[in-house]
């Protein structure tokens, strides 16, 4: 995938939670992950598992409907991550 260079420029790297990253540690970032347990039903049609870079710029009801207009996994995948790039910059 070409990634626009203002995208590149812009989009910056966030603090992570990498397991044994000490000197992140120190500064309070822990690498404990925040989880949810749910059984999913017949009745459930997506599971998007994704990160603070997707939640920060968008609300449940906006990743669904981008989720349902994607022709696939791969494609949601792509059009969640550009509109929180654009969402970003």
């Amino acid at each position: 995938m070409h990634l626009p260079a203002a995208i590149m420029v812009t989009t910056g790297t966030a603090f992570t939670r990498s397991f044994g990253d000490s000197i992140a540690e120190e500064l309070g970032v822990f690498a404990e992950p925040e989880t949810l347990k749910y059984e999913m039903t017949a009745a459930d049609k997506y599971l998007v598992v994704a990160s603070d870079g997707v939640w920060e710029f968008l609300t449940n009801k906006q990743v669904v409907s981008i989720t349902r207009a994607a022709d696939g996994p791969q494609d949601a995948a792509q059009m969640l991550w550009k509109v929180c790039a654009c969402t970003h910059t």
